[in-house]
């Protein structure tokens, strides 16, 4: 992923909270919800996080999987923008984190 390298860069300079990012989805009625959420990881299958399945995000997501997301670095004078499609996590996984 190319921008990891940016990522590597607001951790290695410590900056606060380098992993939170905004998460957009679409809404019933085809409206944009925004909100901070935190990278947990970030491998060669993408970027993850976590949340209620349960949550206004979680049912945003069953019923429309794409989101867009933007990472904003002040310090680095940077932000990352990143669109596409979402897919849950193993089972396992996720029983892990929670």
């Amino acid at each position: 992923m190319e921008n990891a390298n940016f990522l590597r860069e607001a951790e290695e300079r410590k900056i606060d909270d380098f992993n939170s990012f905004v998460l957009s989805t679409i809404g019933t009625g085809g409206y944009p919800h925004s909100r901070v959420v935190l990278l947990r990881s970030l491998g060669r299958d993408g970027l993850v996080f976590y949340t209620n399945y349960e949550s206004d995000k979680g049912q945003q997501l069953d019923a429309y999987p794409y989101a867009s997301l933007v990472f904003f670095w002040k310090e680095l004078e940077r932000q990352v923008r990143i669109e596409g499609r979402c897919e849950r996590v193993s089972a396992a996984e996720s029983d892990e984190y929670y």
